[in-house]
């Protein structure tokens, strides 16, 4: 690319279209062929040292962060530790020798971009940010770490750590204090972290974020924003000059802080003024972002005194959460301090959730979706269901009462709104999960002292951070990049992680695997030690409570994270296969104290299938019979085993025919149960054997049961199946039926006769199970349910148009009977959807009357070919034109056709008008069979009619 370089310096003016990660890259781009050893352009030397120049002057805070990223990219190139690629007599590269004019050069830019930062906390929190990262990285040669290392020491003593008789001493501080949180004993503690009194000054800094006041050159602010980013870089200067030992720098960690007390959060709250509740949650968000940079910092050290104070200091951050939450309660107008220093400004937060949208889907939304190729209905009509699923889940989650929780308060700060706010924790801090879990409440206070047990919360906090990184990083988002259009960076808050390749990352959960197993052992100890105290009643009187519901999320996420790796794509390609066997070899050697590495590759899932299997009595919930569903599938997917199959398909059964009650005692309900229960009977239906056979099964025994049932009670067989989510249910035997003769491959002439009547036999008993169904929307008539079977039975008459007719029509002449059975009954089904499109026009519900004109169109198409297949037969006698008035789902008529003239009155009396009518039409014999078939032509008003075709 070198010699194109002055054309790809062009993209510079474009940088204001570009995101901080774009921008990021493109710096880094330049940076390699301006400086680069092997074709140096001093050309475009010059232009960047002009454009990084002008950016760090500007005073605007966003060109500042784009002359940062220009900075450092710089830097790394002058100051490249193998730039002369100089080796030893062993081979290896090492560091060669760092000409002078270049680090004169890269330690000017590097003070000039200080200087200039120091009027902008943003700014400067992301150059400490950046430095932090090509330390780490190991690019930056040492002359150059030495100097960022002493001035960065210097800089964090000075700004934010005081001694104990400086911060003793009363000042003019907002908040009552005290020094807090301190682990080391009044003898050891000599430092304090110095946080309160830099609160409302670094506020004051800050008011504006977009435009930096200038200031005299000289003066230099401090912002307590920028504390955990200067500790982050100071400690990884340490770590790099000691070979990775922090002690010189361990007083950080079990140092006191200067903060409010705690009982003005417990006793005082109401009382304190809007600016005083501000200070306060500034406070708990700078304290909790000083925590986790302070277990990035010591978690992977091996000492087991530091290991213990960072299990305490992870037990700290999720009490401040709980002061944080309360502390948030009641203010809409309050914006943290940012942890995410290249993102744009982020808005006020609160926790109370938005209120419903009660206006969806309203205005220019219908109308760009009405004029779409009919051709695409199908793919649209999917994705609207999945929207649809989704904002139900969501309004479900925001309307969810307290007891429906399944994990605790603390949770909340998970959410996707909150990232910005907290400093990301390195992917190392997750060895954590090594240490050993107890669960047990009579925990003794030794143990908890000494911090050598992973309590339920601690190991909930530590799995929620591993599932959202793998959410991020394993599973795909599909996304269209539109180039050059700015658009919200979707990796906020996974800067770490998105340093770190794909694999990497994988092969960093494959190490933790161990682990992880070893929690899913103990927890599910913990359920089995519950269900024996309860002599084996799943639901007893131990099922319940706090700890309980933790512990049940900690099995969640467990589940999630296996699944997340064993679903990655990655593992499809050869170059990843030994890692993939890797993985598996863990799950399979936890059942043997044998090598597993050495089987092939189909034993090695068989045994891993064998080991998760156990884990189907353990399940305290929906949610993780779910996960634990899906996890078996996955495997069974990957041996291509019909066993392992069938396998999945009986536990997934096992689980549709459990009671499932929620912590108050009484059956789960809600958006997210049927969700769940959405995703069961997906699976069900996946692994079944017979898929018609298990549809049948259900319509034609569960939903009687449920008919039969009282208003409150559930079906026998199946005790999901309720009212409440009797909708999923119909909804997914829908979708299924409807998949599964799609996949029918349309039988020709030429195929066996065996083979064609086999596939006969098939849409028979298909068509049945549809005609099941569609009766059953007379006894469930709500609007989810009239919405499915619109927009289902459509799909069902398309599919038997395309797959179906054309094998009857050269089968007519030696299945006359069969075709004709098979004809009346799909006839009864039409007409029951002819009559729910009457309905939908009197209950005036747009949602049900958008799916009838497309369900009229393919009903009056299903009546000409039906006349083509007789004709083509010469039996096109047996076809005539008749009228079919419009009713109701109870069959009344509409009363708005009550005023016809008596020629038509005449013309309808000759027809049988309802589907017990249709016995009257057999006399004619089997060649002149009558069976109605609803024609529905466009309404014209009230007063229109619609058509019927008799053949």
């Amino acid at each position: 690319m070198a010699p194109f370089a002055v054309f790809i310096k062009g993209v510079l003016d474009y940088i204001d279209n570009l995101n901080m990660t774009q921008i990021r890259k493109l710096y880094r781009m330049l940076g390699c062929l301006a400086f680069g050893s092997d074709a140096p352009d001093s050309v475009i030397q010059d232009s960047l040292h002009m454009m990084i120049r002008k950016q760090l002057s500007n005073t605007n805070v966003r060109y500042q962060q784009m002359g940062v990223l220009g900075t450092i990219s710089v830097v790394m190139n002058l100051a490249n530790k193998h730039g002369s690629s100089a080796k030893d007599a062993a081979g290896l590269q090492t560091e060669s020798c760092l000409p002078e004019t270049s680090y004169q050069q890269s330690v000017s830019l590097l003070q000039l971009a200080k200087t200039s930062c120091g009027r902008s906390p943003d700014s400067l929190a992301l150059f400490l940010e950046e430095l932090a990262a090509i330390v780490r990285e190991g690019s930056v040669h040492s002359k150059v770490e030495e100097w960022i290392a002493d001035n960065v020491i210097n800089d964090f003593q000075d700004d934010f750590v005081v001694d104990m008789v400086a911060a003793e001493s009363e000042g003019m501080d907002p908040l009552p204090w005290n020094l807090a949180f301190g682990l080391d004993s009044e003898a050891e503690s000599s430092i304090v972290l110095n946080l309160l009194p830099l609160v409302v000054p670094s506020r004051q800094l800050t008011t504006s974020r977009l435009t930096v006041e200038r200031l005299n050159a000289t003066s230099r602010s401090v912002s307590v924003w920028w504390m955990a980013s200067n500790f982050r870089l100071l400690q990884i200067c340490e770590s790099r000059l000691h070979n990775g030992d922090l002690e010189g720098i361990d007083a950080l960690l079990g140092c006191p802080v200067k903060f409010p007390r705690v009982d003005v959060i417990n006793d005082k709250l109401e009382s304190l003024s809007s600016k005083e509740r501000h200070i306060l949650c500034d406070c708990l968000f700078l304290a909790i972002n000083w925590f986790r940079e302070v277990i990035n910092a010591f978690a992977n050290q091996r000492d087991k005194d530091m290991k213990a104070k960072v299990i305490q200091r992870l037990h700290l951050i999720l009490e401040l959460q709980q002061l944080l939450e309360r502390c948030l309660k009641g203010l809409t107008d309050y914006i943290p301090p940012p942890s995410v220093f290249e993102a744009s400004s982020a808005g006020p937060i609160s926790i109370v959730g938005p209120k419903k949208n009660a206006a969806r889907g309203k205005g220019k939304k219908m109308k760009a979706t009405k004029g779409k190729k009919k051709a695409n209905n199908d793919e649209d009509d999917d994705s609207s269901d999945n929207e649809e699923i989704r904002e139900e889940t969501q309004i479900g989650k925001e309307n969810e009462e307290p007891g429906d929780a399944q994990v605790d308060s603390a949770s909340i700060f998970c959410s996707k709104a909150l990232i910005p706010f907290f400093r990301e924790l390195d992917f190392d801090v997750l060895n954590l999960l090594k240490i050993e879990f107890y669960a047990s409440p009579d925990l003794s206070s030794e143990k908890k002292k000494k911090g050598i047990a992973l309590e339920p919360p601690l190991l909930l906090f530590l799995l929620n951070d591993l599932a959202l990184k793998l959410n991020h990083r394993l599973i795909s988002h599909e996304t269209r990049v539109v180039f050059f259009k700015s658009k919200a960076d979707k990796g906020v808050g996974f800067r770490l992680l998105n340093e770190l390749s794909t694999v990497t990352v994988v092969e960093k959960v494959v190490d933790l695997l161990p682990a992880l197993c070893q929690q899913i052992e103990a927890v599910g100890s913990f359920f089995q030690a519950i269900y024996t105290a309860d002599d084996g009643l799943i639901d007893g009187p131990h099922s319940g409570g706090a700890l309980f519901s933790v512990v049940a999320s900690c099995m969640g996420l467990l589940l999630q994270s296996l699944l997340s790796l064993f679903s990655w794509s990655g593992f499809l390609q050869t170059t990843n296969s030994c890692l993939h066997n890797r993985a598996l070899s863990v799950l399979a050697g936890r059942l043997s104290t044998g090598s597993s590495t050495q089987l092939p590759f189909a034993d090695l899932v068989r045994a891993a299938y064998s080991y998760l299997e156990n884990l189907k009595g353990c399940v305290p919930n929906l949610s993780v019979a779910v996960k634990l569903s899906k996890l078996l599938n996955c495997l069974s997917m990957k041996a291509g085993s019909k066993e392992l199959c069938v396998k999945t398909g009986e536990t997934v059964l096992l689980y549709l025919k459990r009671a499932w009650l929620g912590i108050d005692g009484k059956p789960e309900k809600g958006a997210l149960h049927n969700e769940n229960l959405q995703s069961l009977l997906r699976l069900y239906f996946q692994c079944s054997d017979e898929i018609l056979v298990a549809l049948e099964n259900l319509a034609s025994t569960a939903v009687p049961e449920l008919m039969r049932a009282d208003k409150n009670n559930a079906s026998v067989t199946f005790p999901t199946l309720t009212r409440n989510s009797y909708h999923v249910f119909y909804r997914m035997m829908l979708q299924e039926l409807v998949c599964h003769v799609k996949s029918i491959i349309p039988g020709k002439q030429s195929d066996p006769q065996q083979e064609n009547v086999d596939k006969l036999l098939t849409w028979n008993v298909s068509v049945r199970i549809f005609h099941i169904l569609v009766s059953l929307s007379k006894s469930f008539d709500a609007r989810p349910n009239l919405t499915a079977i619109l927009k289902f039975g459509r799909q069902f008459v398309e599919a038997f148009l395309r797959c179906c007719m054309p094998m009857l029509d050269h089968m007519f002449r030696s299945h006359r009977e069969d075709i004709q059975s098979l004809l009346k009954n799909l006839q009864l089904s039409t007409r029951a959807l002819q009559h729910i499109c009457g309905h939908s026009k009197i209950m005036k519900d747009i949602q049900l009357t958008n799916q009838v004109p497309q369900v009229k169109k393919i009903l009056e198409v299903f009546v000409y070919r039906v006349k083509a297949m007789l004709t083509m037969n010469h039996c096109l006698e047996a076809f005539w034109l008749g009228n079919l008035k419009n009713r109701n789902l109870k069959g009344d008529e509409i009363m708005s056709q009550v005023s016809r003239t008596d020629a038509s009155s005449s013309s309808e009396d000759s027809l049988p008008e309802d589907e017990n009518d249709d016995e009257d039409s057999r006399s004619n014999g089997p060649t002149a069979k009558k069976t109605i078939v609803s024609s529905p032509g466009e309404d014209s008003g009230d007063e229109s009619e619609s058509y019927s075709e008799a053949f």
